[in-house]
């Protein structure tokens, strides 16, 4: 995908055929270089990163059209969404993980990489659709990026429905954000609250905890305590957590 779009740079931007780059001697088959070899492959990212980021240096001197600033800042995010820095400086490896909205497709680079689970995932785009409950009929609907959320699309959908409408949906819907979209727009939500999760077997849910707390959206900071079943209270940190490992018994 890389190296498409580094041709696509330099096919959509004629000036930068001038910067000598290395992704023309690289075998359309990947016959040059060795996929079993973690060096050789390290080789290739770095030559074909330090490639686009070449092209990116010297579009910055050019007078660019809108259609050239969206080609090379599409080289820009392709070279660095999949790759991270390697032992030396100037060396690039393929990183570990998937990195958030992640583009999938230079072709159609509004498309995103979406996992529902670890083990589950799309490339494209997500739908989302609202219909009479009575009749099945579709109100609404909306496409979107593959990576929004169910509930970041409910207020489009609903926009021009009155007052008093009673919105049904599942557990995904089931945030505290749509939850107080909907009762600003005087709307009644019957969604199915999210299932409390545990994180150890036999384990407490957050459900069970005491929570006070305050945020001042002045300096974006938590404060306040959160007590245990176990009547032990400890502090809410900066970053909004609280932590019982040290009055665990195990």
């Amino acid at each position: 995908m890389l190296r498409l779009q580094i041709r696509r740079a330099r096919k959509t931007v004629p000036a930068s055929g001038e910067v000598p780059v290395r992704e023309r001697y690289v075998d359309t088959a990947g016959r040059n270089v060795d996929w079993g070899d973690s060096d050789d492959v390290e080789r290739l990212v770095s030559e074909l990163v330090d490639d686009a980021l070449d092209l990116i240096v010297a579009a910055e001197d050019l007078g660019l059209g809108l259609a050239q600033v969206d080609t090379v800042g599409l080289l820009g995010l392709v070279a660095a969404q999949d790759v991270e820095s390697a032992q030396w400086p100037g060396q690039w490896r393929i990183a570990r993980g998937t990195a958030t909205n992640r583009v999938p497709s230079v072709v159609d680079p509004q498309s995103r990489h979406a996992h529902k689970t670890a083990h589950s995932y799309r490339d494209g785009y997500k739908a989302h659709i609202c219909a009479a409950p009575d009749t099945g009929l579709i109100t609404a609907a909306d496409l979107t990026e593959g990576t929004v959320a169910d509930a970041a699309a409910v207020v489009g959908l609903l926009d021009g429905e009155p007052a008093c409408t009673e919105v049904l949906a599942d557990g995904a819907h089931g945030t505290g954000q749509l939850r107080a979209d909907l009762r600003d727009a005087d709307m009644a939500a019957v969604i199915k609250p999210p299932q409390l999760r545990v994180a150890v077997p036999g384990g407490h849910s957050v459900d069970d905890f005491d929570i006070d707390y305050a945020f001042d959206p002045a300096c974006g900071e938590f404060s306040g305590t959160v007590t245990c079943p176990e009547g032990i209270t400890a502090a809410i940190t900066l970053n909004g957590h609280a932590r019982f490992e040290t009055h665990c018994h195990r």
